[in-house]
């Protein structure tokens, strides 16, 4: 069959690895990342959790007691040092957080990095950019001379919740609650400036976006929500891919492997652009342009000449 995976069935009888001890071999079927020879740090145990596990002990205790019933988690009958007998590969203790939200039940979490189990675990997280043998088997070559060509954008604007509400946009005035409302007003720009370029025209395009932000990649790709505001985020998107004919398919980049977005993010624009940037090649949007759209005559290409004056 010349399968290059080789290895899935053997997991499948033998058990799939879950990645401790770079213990996940490579499908061989993608573009391979570029390995790390960095050794993984010990593993530690921690008895203590978090600040927000002791803000409220009751709260705690029932959720511990109900991961218990639900028998996701078992108590181990014994000492650490009986723990690391009996798991002499290794044994990892994290801190316990309580992740408390205005839209869902509190829930429990384990900080799995203060201990050093995620470093001892990579997962194949980080994605690789298509190759040229991908764009070979996607691009018809025979009797075409056109010059491909690829671009990464990155979306940064700062607003604050009273430049929305100039618009009629009721948001949380604790912005980082409405975080991903303002991930999926990124995602709209990138369709914003595809439309600069091709004025007054419909193009069946497809935009592949990146995103490590999983509701906004969610609402994205399904157009629907029953939340608002995100609802009139995902109102907007819907209208200028209607109008434009350009949608974007959105997929997860981990926020270890977003580095450049994450850096031009903490960017003040005084100091000098982060690595790799260009500041040439920044295009400016206000929320309003964003919003309802840029109301304006034009002429394309630009260097078209006309017997008449255009209306100011």
């Amino acid at each position: 069959m010349d399968d290059p995976d080789t290895e899935l069935f053997h997991h499948l009888i033998e058990g799939v690895p879950a990645g401790f001890l770079r213990n996940i071999p490579p499908s061989h079927c993608f573009e391979s990342t570029v390995a790390t020879d960095e050794e993984p740090p010990p593993l530690f145990v921690h008895f203590d959790g978090w600040r927000s596990a002791h803000d409220d002990p009751a709260i705690t205790t029932e959720l511990v007691t109900e991961e218990l019933k639900q028998g996701w988690v078992f108590e181990f009958p014994g000492t650490l040092e009986d723990a690391q007998a009996q798991y002499p590969v290794g044994v990892s203790v994290g801190k316990l957080v309580v992740a408390a939200s205005t839209t869902r039940p509190p829930r429990l979490v384990v900080d799995s990095s203060v201990c050093g189990l995620n470093q001892n675990c990579p997962l194949p997280e980080k994605g690789s950019l298509p190759s040229a043998k991908d764009l070979i088997r996607s691009f018809p070559l025979r009797n075409s001379s056109s010059t491909v060509s690829g671009l990464s954008l990155d979306v940064k604007k700062r607003f604050t919740p009273e430049d929305f509400y100039q618009l009629d946009v009721e948001v949380n005035h604790n912005m980082q609650r409405d975080i991903v409302c303002y991930e999926t007003l990124a995602q709209l720009a990138i369709v914003k400036l595809m439309t600069q370029h091709i004025p007054a025209q419909r193009y069946s395009l497809r935009i592949s976006s990146p995103s490590d932000n999983t509701g906004a990649e969610a609402g994205v790709n399904s157009l629907f929500t029953t939340k608002t505001p995100l609802a009139f985020f995902l109102e907007k998107l819907c209208i200028t891919a209607t109008t434009t004919g350009i949608q974007l398919d959105a997929s997860h980049i981990s926020g270890k492997s977003n580095e450049l977005a994450d850096a031009i993010s903490r960017w003040n624009f005084e100091s000098d652009p982060p690595a790799g940037v260009d500041i040439a090649n920044r295009s400016r949007f206000t929320l309003r342009d964003l919003w309802l759209g840029h109301a304006g005559v034009s002429v394309y290409p630009t260097h078209t000449s006309l017997s008449w004056l255009l209306p100011i």
